[in-house]
């Protein structure tokens, strides 16, 4: 436990993960990326593309690292 918080320090880590934050970051390249340190195919900083959790949702599992995800109207930020 902390002194100032009423959470432990691994609570207060998994609340900035992206279950529990919505938090977006804007990459270089366009893409957003949120940190999700428990998806399998995470990146060493905890990172994974939000269109890519998106398309997880929609089928049901987890994309290969193969597998890409193309933006219907070719816009990277636009992940409807």
């Amino acid at each position: 436990m902390q002194r100032k918080s009423k959470l432990c320090r691994n609570c207060f880590l998994e609340s900035k993960q992206y279950p529990n934050s919505k938090v977006k970051h804007l990459s270089k390249d366009g893409y957003f990326y949120v940190y999700f340190r428990k998806h399998p195919y995470s990146d060493k900083s905890g990172r994974v593309f939000e269109h890519r959790i998106i398309m997880e949702q929609k089928l049901r599992r987890y994309l290969f690292p193969f597998e890409n995800v193309h933006h219907k109207n070719g816009i990277k930020s636009d992940n409807r």
